[in-house]
């Protein structure tokens, strides 16, 4: 189970990894790519305490996602208020 647990955060933070760098080819807006980079912080956070590499992983993982969600509400209300 802990294998399986290691290669889906490792899959998840080089997938993160992937859309950032497709988003900074297309010149997306600011607050996307602080979104999808913040998506990182998170992966990886949680990539490193699955490997157990560094007793900050686990903190490191929940502020990228309480980031990640952040900017995601963020640009909800900035689209929606767009459309208004």
């Amino acid at each position: 189970m802990e294998i399986l647990v290691q290669l889906l955060w490792t899959i998840l933070t080089i997938g993160l990894f992937y859309i950032a760098w497709r988003e900074y080819q297309d010149q997306a807006n600011t607050l996307s790519l602080l979104k999808w980079f913040s998506g990182i912080v998170f992966a990886l956070g949680y990539c490193i305490a699955a490997y157990d590499t560094h007793p900050l992983g686990i903190k490191i993982g929940r502020l990228g996602s309480i980031l990640f969600i952040f900017f995601t509400a963020i640009g909800y209300l900035l689209r929606n208020s767009r459309e208004k």
